[in-house]
């Protein structure tokens, strides 16, 4: 398998501590229902498939991935605004990095007084960790 995972969301954990310092809470690990603090960014690798079509005598030359990011946000006021620009400077980073953005959107949450909006990056990587535009 080929594993970007680690250097992926380091790039994303060192650009939002920069920006917010301990003030964020990032994790890896998928919230099922309210985080723990706010606010929260999910970031987490749900795909890494081998690209079939490159596929020869070697196991996996390319795969594809996938990661997807959650951001929460409870402020009284602005919580909309603060998700956005939490989740524009990660959208930042990953594009900076090869990824495309496939999916982007507010998602409801069961707890009204969270805003959460969601997004999905995808790119294809090969054995030497080069990032392509899937």
């Amino acid at each position: 398998m080929i594993d970007i995972e680690t250097s992926v969301i380091k790039k994303v954990v060192d650009i939002l501590r920069n920006r917010y310092g301990s003030g964020i809470y990032i994790t890896d690990e998928a919230i099922i229902n309210v985080p723990a603090r706010f606010p929260t960014v999910c970031i987490r690798e749900v795909s890494n498939t081998t690209l079939s079509r490159t596929k020869d005598e070697n196991p996996e030359n390319h795969c594809s991935v996938m990661y997807e990011v959650d951001v929460f946000s409870n402020l009284e006021t602005d919580k909309k605004e603060q998700a956005k620009e939490i989740i524009n400077e990660v959208d930042k980073v990953l594009l900076s990095i090869g990824f495309l953005r496939s999916f982007l959107e507010p998602v409801p949450n069961a707890d009204t007084t969270i805003y959460r909006v969601k997004a999905r990056y995808t790119a294809v990587v090969d054995k030497q960790y080069m990032i392509y535009k899937n």
